[in-house]
This record gives C-alpha cells, sequence and structure tokens, in this order.
C-alpha cells in the first residue's frame, strides 16, 4: 500500500511559503534520493510522486519495507540518530519534493512543536503500519498476502511489478509466480498483467473468508 501524509505537507509548505530553508528540487524516475550506507544531508518531504523505501541485502536481494506518496518523509530517521542512510528511497515515477538541510531540520524541531507533533505521529504511523503487515504476513498464507496487495494496489496510482511484489513480500519470484499461477487458475487474477478478474465486493469477500476462517 502507498502511504500518504498531507497534513504534513501542508505544514512544511506553508513553511516554504515564509522561509528559503525550504527548496524544491526534481527527480528523475528511477534516481535515487538516499543511497543506503551513505551520508545523509537533507530531509525530503515528497510533494508529487511516487517512491520506494527498500533494503538491499549482503546478498544482493532487494527487500520493499513500504512505497510513498506525496506528504512522505524521507533522512528525519538518520538526521536524528546521525548515522548514514539505513535504506534505499528510488524513485518510481518522476517527483517534486521539499527539501531541508539537516541543521535547518533540527532547528526546526526545536521551534516549531506543530512540526514536531506531525514527526512524531508519522514515525509512529510507520510502526502501527510494520506490525499491521508482519502480523498478516505471518499468520496468513502467501496467496491471501499476495491476494491482499494486489487489492490495495488496485485503487492506486502505481502499476506494480512482479519484482516489486516479490521483493515487498520478501519472497522470490519462483514462489510468487507459483502462487500467482494457482490464483489464475482459481479466476481470480491475471498472473501476467496482475489485473483482478473478480470484483471489488467478490476480492472482498474472498480476503474476509481468509481472515475469518483459515
Amino acid at each position: 500500500m502507498i502511504s500518504y501524509n498531507q497534513e504534513l505537507l501542508r505544514c512544511v509548505s506553508e513553511i516554504a511559503l515564509k522561509n528559503d530553508i525550504v527548496t524544491e528540487k526534481q527527480i528523475q524516475a528511477r534516481d535515487k534520493i538516499l543511497v543506503q550506507n551513505e551520508a545523509v544531508s537533507h530531509i525530503y518531504i515528497i510533494k508529487e510522486g511516487i517512491a520506494k523505501c527498500y533494503i538491499t541485502e549482503s546478498n544482493g536481494k532487494d527487500y520493499i519495507l513500504e512505497f510513498m506518496g506525496s506528504g512522505e518523509i524521507v533522512g528525519e530517521l538518520e538526521i536524528l540518530h546521525n548515522t548514514k542512510s539505513l535504506t534505499n528511497i528510488e524513485a518510481i515515477s518522476n517527483l517534486q519534493v521539499l527539501r531541508i538541510h539537516r541543521d535547518y531540520f533540527v532547528e526546526m524541531l526545536q521551534n516549531n512543536w506543530q512540526l514536531n507533533l506531525l514527526i512524531l505521529k508519522e514515525l509512529a504511523q510507520r510502526l502501527a503500519q510494520t506490525s499491521s503487515r508482519a502480523s498478516y504476513q505471518q499468520n496468513y498464507p502467501l496467496e491471501y498476502s499476495i491476494l491482499k496487495i494486489i487489492f490495495l494496489f488496485s485503487n492506486q496510482p502505481l502499476k506494480l511489478s512482479k519484482k516489486d511484489l516479490a521483493d515487498y513480500l520478501g519472497i522470490t519470484l519462483r514462489s510468487l509466480n507459483r502462487t500467482l499461477l494457482a490464483l489464475q487458475q482459481k479466476g481470480i487474477l491475471c498472473t501476467d498483467s496482475l489485473e483482478l478478474k473478480k470484483n471489488q465486493n467478490e476480492i472482498s469477500q474472498m480476503l474476509f473468508r481468509y481472515e475469518n476462517f483459515s
């Protein structure tokens, strides 16, 4: 699912109108805002577009933590902890971002309690989403997890690729394709396009049965 934070975007956009410490920058699709294990000099808030946040393991495999839309902030954890980037943040579509230097960001947190509170709420929301995701991936079969994610993305402005879906679930493409084939044989979706063959009400009922009778 793509996460958004319009309240934070409004707050920082208002600050940008009054103060030139907030600048705008264009990021091309497939370019990275942050690179894992590299120094972080700015925080970025997505104004338009979609990015993905992922970790590259020592074996070269990527694991997607989340997809990020307008209002989502990146780089704040690294600046607060004074560490190098914990993840890669890569643009999926062309991005327009608001950028604040690390020194100004820390100063703003010390003096702007509204911004401070919004950052705390953002971190709390991420923790809740991570817990919820871990719960359903551990407690339900892979078929359910795949169907749930494709269903959630069906109303989002993002074409989910098989690789991104596998990286998001932390599984191999082979395991993904095997489960997609099973779903196709049941007449639920098309393996090539990841398009659902049943309507939203039918999919909702299927997910309900998984959640209550598995």
